[in-house]
């Protein structure tokens, strides 16, 4: 465990790396040292989330194999000293302004109408089919970053037809952050992606991905190669890094204004969902969440737009004594507004029933900010199952 606890900041403490089975009293004396001292190899602080990882990753390795303690150094009274100073150092970094946390950033409506009118996605060559059904699936199932993506087999899905129309899903029951197995938490969110016809369905373009797949090659994501090469995907499955990185190159093909990553997918479908009227309950049901709180989470900024008018607002109350109205709340009745398309109002659909994007000649306008509904109150990001 070197790596966390370096062998020179052991010495220099007088501190014996082997930590695992130290007494909590002398391993809460080694934790209150080392979170209030550690830095990154460059000396520069560690970001609220790097800490908080290096925490985790210390209690997870003394409750696993082989060590399998029974204590909890995130809430035992024990560690409470310790943990004092990591919320100390915390503080002190935010107040030198060495904060810079970033959450995952849902992608803005701009952006998105950017990257559909980029010519990013398509049928006709391996990678844009490639890219579109991967971003399809990761969206419209609210899919978490990389998780799961490498495990994924051609057959993975069963296309099915009911009145509601044509949808795809999974054959079985994925293990997951918030559902990994066992006889607790097992209602597993049953999620749907439908068919809406036309060139850029992506029930369609599934069909026609997997028909193109390699038959040697079980994998969803197979390494895309030219037509000249011998048919659109080699046998072999794409590498862990390059899926990682989908989103991320992406966005530079489509010019979008920042590197997104793979879990901001899953971010904007929430946020899209939130700002659009339904409530928290029907949204984990396509997230999966266990709670509420971890929905809500996402929804701790407020749009562009919104701010915007809320600038102006401000903005009149130091000309005249009119103030500009605050944009009205959405109806949890009305639908919600496609990333792709304008804002319009009618029965909501079922809760797993996510239309797919019309082509990208139908882009337009982003809906107008009196559409945008205010952001809900932010929650606080402990024991969140994001």
């Amino acid at each position: 465990m070197s790596s966390i606890f370096p062998p020179e900041w052991c010495v220099r403490r007088d501190l014996s790396p082997d930590f695992e089975e130290f007494p909590a009293d002398k391993l809460s004396e080694m934790l209150r040292k080392f979170y209030g001292e550690v830095r990154k190899v460059d000396g520069q602080t560690y970001s609220r989330n790097g800490l908080a990882g290096l925490r985790s990753a210390i209690h997870r390795h003394i409750t696993s194999a082989p060590w399998h303690r029974k204590i909890n150094i995130l809430q035992d009274a024990e560690f409470k000293a310790a943990n004092n100073v990591l919320i100390g150092t915390l503080k002190l970094n935010k107040r030198a302004g060495l904060d810079n946390t970033k959450s995952f950033a849902d992608i803005s409506q701009e952006d998105m109408q950017r990257l559909m009118a980029s010519g990013v996605f398509g049928l006709e060559t391996a990678q844009k089919l490639q890219d579109w059904v991967w971003f399809s699936l990761q969206f419209y199932l609210c899919r978490r970053g990389c998780e799961g993506v490498r495990e994924l087999k051609k057959d993975s899905f069963q296309f099915v037809h009911n009145r509601e129309g044509e949808y795809v899903q999974l054959k079985y029951n994925e293990a997951s952050k918030n559902h990994p197995g066992g006889f607790k938490n097992t209602n597993d969110p049953q999620k749907k992606m439908f068919s809406t016809g036309g060139p850029m369905c992506p029930v369609n373009a599934l069909k026609v991905y997997i028909q193109k797949l390699h038959p040697d090659c079980d994998a969803l994501y197979q390494r895309p190669q030219t037509p000249n090469d011998g048919g659109w995907y080699a046998p072999f499955p794409l590498g862990i890094k390059k899926l990682q990185g989908m989103m991320s190159r992406i966005s530079l093909l489509a010019g979008l204004s920042k590197r997104y990553t793979n879990h901001c997918l899953r971010a904007t479908c929430i946020t899209t969902l939130m700002r659009s009227g339904y409530d928290p309950i029907t949204v984990t049901r396509l997230s999966g969440h266990r709670n509420v709180a971890s929905v809500m989470s996402y929804c701790r900024d407020t749009t562009d737009q919104v701010k915007r008018h809320m600038g102006s607002t401000l903005t009149s109350s130091l000309s005249s004594q009119h103030v500009t109205s605050p944009p009205p709340r959405p109806s949890v009745t009305s639908r919600h507004p496609h990333p792709f398309a304008p804002h319009t109002i009618s029965a909501p659909p079922a809760a797993s029933a996510i239309s797919a994007p019309p082509a990208a000649s139908a882009i337009s306008a982003p809906p107008a900010a009196s559409a945008i509904s205010a952001p809900p109150v932010p929650t606080t990001s402990a024991n969140l199952d994001l």
